[in-house]
């Protein structure tokens, strides 16, 4: 302490006052860039959530043409090709019944998926529902025109 008191009084004003201002830009210059990296941080987590829904988007459309249709093949095809350039890590698709049409792992397929089939029941009674966004999952009903086929 009795350094710090001797250096204060053998140090000029002059001294002093560009110790403060360099102190102080240092102290504005972190104060900026955090906020800078929080920022950009955020929007890189909307950003990435708004990619995520717009493949999931895209998936439900396809989902929606197979369920009418019955050939599952292309959606089956677009989840692989999904899964290779690791854009997702894993889809389940199940129909009006909560029975799986389609998925990443093929051994689902033609299985009950209790935790879907109850977001489903959700999504039909509930317009909220239809769309939930968490972390790592998203839930996305697969409709036309407001019927929920899926």
């Amino acid at each position: 302490m009795r350094i710090l008191k001797k250096l204060h009084r053998r140090t000029s004003i002059k001294s002093k006052g560009i110790l403060y201002v360099m102190l102080l830009i240092a102290i504005i210059y972190t104060s900026v860039s955090i906020l800078v990296l929080s920022s950009a941080r955020r929007n890189l987590v909307v950003q990435l959530k708004q990619f995520h829904l717009s493949i999931a988007e895209k998936l439900a459309v396809n989902a929606s043409d197979s369920i009418l249709s019955g050939d599952y093949g292309f959606l089956m095809e677009q989840i692989r090709q999904l899964i290779s350039s690791g854009q997702i890590k894993g889809v389940s698709i199940v129909d009006s019944r909560g029975v799986i049409i389609a998925s990443n792992d093929i051994s689902n397929i033609g299985q009950s998926d209790r935790r879907l089939s109850e977001r489903l029941e959700n999504a039909l009674e509930n317009s909220d529902a239809r769309r939930e966004i968490s972390e790592s999952d998203l839930f996305l009903s697969v409709e036309i025109d407001g019927d929920i086929l899926g």
